[in-house]
């Protein structure tokens, strides 16, 4: 299917079909995620592919991509990022039948004949966040601050030793000798 993407899909059908959807989801719409982000404004771009593979596991693949803003945990400023989510997922109907999925993928438990096509890629993008983003190292605010601030006390400590006084009595009892 080409165009604009369903809001719900009946992706066992979609599977035995061997459909494809491609188009684009509004970023604003996904309210979870949304709540990990600077700024969540855009679109979002959606490739997946319905099919059953050769030992008739009913499967979505595929990839989901998007320009977001997160928080640098280095220095706590915005800065951009792209998500990207690589889809690999298993539809089973049952929970016994996740332990018989292929490990190259995660199980999708389909309880109803339709599901939001939203939750899944919404649910893909928040297991792809980085636990913890940050700037490269030549971008990063914090690190020339640190840099300063090692540099700084690297100089305060040339100017004054704080064991000098200990050195000047160690100095005085030889001499006393």
């Amino acid at each position: 299917m080409m165009g604009r993407l369903p809001d719900f899909i009946d992706p066992i059908r979609l599977a035995k079909r061997g459909e494809y959807l491609v188009g684009q989801m509004d970023l604003r719409d996904m309210d979870r995620l949304q709540s990990m982000l600077v700024s969540g404004q855009g679109m979002l771009d959606v490739q997946l592919a319905f099919d059953v593979d050769d030992a008739g596991i009913r499967n979505i693949c595929g990839q989901i991509q998007t320009d977001v803003t997160v928080t640098c945990q280095r220095c706590l400023k915005p800065m951009d990022y792209v998500l990207e989510a690589e889809v690999m997922l298993g539809i089973i109907k049952h929970r016994d039948q996740a332990d018989k999925l292929s490990d190259c993928y995660e199980p999708l438990l389909i309880e109803t004949d339709e599901i939001s096509l939203r939750d899944i890629v919404e649910d893909e993008l928040i297991l792809a966040m980085p636990a913890t983003p940050m700037h490269d190292e030549d971008d990063c605010q914090s690190i020339d601050a640190y840099k300063k601030h090692d540099t700084d006390t690297a100089d305060k400590a040339e100017r004054k030793n704080p064991f000098a006084v200990l050195e000047n009595l160690k100095q005085e009892l030889k001499d006393k000798k």
